[in-house]
């Protein structure tokens, strides 16, 4: 069984989730790739945070093309829906692998499964709890038979949310900390730091957790 996952590898959910799913799964032959013009096909494709859409050609070489979405669908679809749902306020999400289809994050559900981030963790914690998430799912599915593969189609008016860029990681230097935390703890401090703008200059910020105080 030839199954790839197509997503940056320098994304830390990305990265969680593979890690997970290769210390589960060590005998399947698993194929990583970040393009999707590299993909060469097989019975399974996976996409992981993947910014592009995937061409009909690409998924058409697999047997089933799916995609993993962090929303309970067809609500938020779009980019980042589980650091959208945490500056929202959130702490229970979904998990939705659904099929590929041309219309973004519009395909058939397959599975789902509800997971929990706690209010105190950090990027490093919540990419684990995703990537588990994902994993999960994927397993899953690798396990399922054509009918069960084929979803449900999604219910329900859609609504859609917007790319992140860098400039969303900004900090106020002048609100206290705590105001900002949830913007602060899921900001990727390699890809994309939080930062603040301050007399004439600009400052990264970085947080680690030490332990319990």
């Amino acid at each position: 069984m030839k199954v790839t996952l197509l997503g940056n590898q320098n994304n830390p959910t990305v990265m969680a989730t593979i890690s997970a799913l290769s210390q589960a799964h060590k005998s399947r032959f698993i194929e990583i790739v970040d393009n999707h013009e590299d993909c060469q096909g097989g019975e399974f494709l996976f996409a992981l945070s993947y910014p592009r859409m995937v061409p009909k050609r690409v998924r058409e070489s697999y047997g089933h093309s799916f995609v993993l979405h962090g929303s309970d669908l067809p609500e938020g679809r779009g980019w980042s829906p589980i650091v959208w749902q945490i500056l929202d306020g959130k702490s229970r999400f979904t998990m939705s692998l659904i099929r590929m289809e041309d219309l973004v994050d519009s395909g058939a559900i397959v599975a789902q499964r509800g997971f929990d981030i706690q209010q105190d963790a950090l990027l490093d914690e919540i990419s684990l709890k995703i990537g588990s998430a994902q994993a999960d799912l994927i397993a899953s599915s690798l396990k399922m038979n054509a009918k069960e593969l084929e979803g449900l189609t999604q219910k329900g008016t859609p609504t859609y949310l917007d790319k992140r860029t860098p400039a969303d990681s900004e900090i106020d230097p002048y609100l206290p900390l705590s105001n900002q935390w949830d913007q602060l703890r899921v900001s990727d401090p390699i890809r994309h730091p939080a930062f603040f703008r301050f007399l004439g200059h600009t400052y990264i910020l970085k947080i680690e957790k030490l332990g319990d105080s």
